[in-house]
């Protein structure tokens, strides 16, 4: 089901001028939630802006983006008819601790720490934080205790922003 649902919705959201980043269907009480966070397409780096930059000028998602895409949304996803049970969109922003799930998500984070958790064992560990140091097509090379680590993507089960305060 989430294969078709992200094809009826990454249309729609690219088409008002976001990105895809992440979704998912899950239980929520009686109902369910249907969980959407987009990104503003042609950002190149996820690196923290200047504290005197409004979030237009960021290229960074807000309130009234969400509520776009929403609106977008809800009439496509009620013609397609995906979802038999009763649920609820929720559009969000990937926030400070955004997923990482492409080889361009990590590559946008290089030189920003990550926590990353592994299926099985990379070096006798599952789950690291550390910088990104490059992102290639098959792995991801973190800077783990002073040396350069490769991480194949498809070793990765979950990976966010490590959020810097």
């Amino acid at each position: 089901m989430m294969q078709r649902l992200a094809a009826v919705v990454e249309p729609v959201v690219t088409r008002e001028g976001f990105e895809l980043v992440d979704m998912a269907f899950r239980p929520a009480g009686r109902k369910h939630v249907l969980a959407v966070m987009i990104d503003r397409l042609g950002r190149e780096s996820y690196a923290p802006p200047a504290r005197d930059e409004s979030a237009e000028d960021l290229g960074t998602v807000g309130i009234a983006d969400c509520v776009r895409v929403s609106k977008a949304l809800s009439p496509v996803l009620d013609v397609e008819d995906l979802i038999t049970t009763a649920y609820t969109l929720e559009v969000s922003s990937p926030g400070l601790d955004r997923p990482l799930k492409t080889p361009r998500h990590f590559a946008m984070a290089r030189g920003m720490a990550a926590r990353i958790k592994t299926r099985v064992p990379v070096e006798g560990e599952s789950f690291f934080i550390a910088p990104i140091v490059e992102a290639g097509d098959e792995t991801v090379t973190i800077e783990h205790r002073g040396a350069p680590l490769e991480v194949p993507y498809r070793l990765i089960a979950r990976a966010n922003l490590e959020v810097q305060l």
